[in-house]
């Protein structure tokens, strides 16, 4: 696994490629023997490693630990401006503790995932460019539970409102309102 502590250019002119500076513990990076595959790596001036490679090659696993305190481990790859993006799996840690696991592209949060927050609150559903959207379960931290539609980070169309004392509402929610909510009766 590569340690990556943050984002970096490569400034060789030889390069469309991704950098990463040396791992503060090894006080170096390090990348597959140019020997295994020739052409595809070259070594950047001290401190960056460049390597020749774009998402569409393959993903590396990493630990990354952004200057705010973030971690991210998981999947990335090189963009074509030749920086380091999240693709593929991953779980990134906030500093102030929010934890989102899931899938990853463009360096965005995008596919299924988790999004868990200290106050206790929880997503579990669907992201596209690092939104509720699509189908999802939002579980608020005072035991209160909304399943179904999400659109730009709000509730859209039809879903299901699990109150406090476990009651649950169906019907259509629309940003902050749902009117026409109905009980749903257990027999």
């Amino acid at each position: 696994m590569r340690t990556l502590t943050h984002k970096a250019r490569c400034h060789s002119p030889r390069s469309a490629a991704l950098s990463t500076a040396p791992s503060p513990a090894s006080g170096s990076a390090s990348a597959p023997s140019d020997s295994a595959n020739p052409g595809l790596h070259h070594r950047c001036p001290p401190p960056f490693l460049c390597l020749r490679w774009a998402c569409e090659e393959r993903n590396l696993q990493v630990s990354y630990i952004f200057p705010n305190g973030d971690r991210y481990e998981g999947e990335c790859c090189g963009s074509t401006e030749g920086v380091v993006v999240r693709r593929g799996m991953g779980k990134h840690t906030s500093a102030s503790g929010v934890t989102y696991t899931g899938e990853w592209h463009d360096d965005k949060m995008n596919g299924r995932g988790t999004l868990e927050h200290p106050s206790g609150a929880l997503y579990e559903g669907d992201f596209k460019d690092n939104m509720y959207h699509g189908t999802g379960t939002y579980s608020f931290s005072d035991g209160t539970k909304y399943c179904g539609s999400f659109s730009k980070n709000r509730l859209e169309g039809d879903g299901e409102f699990t109150d406090s004392q476990g009651l649950v509402w169906i019907g259509g929610f629309h940003n902050k309102a749902a009117p026409g909510l109905k009980l749903k009766l257990s027999m």
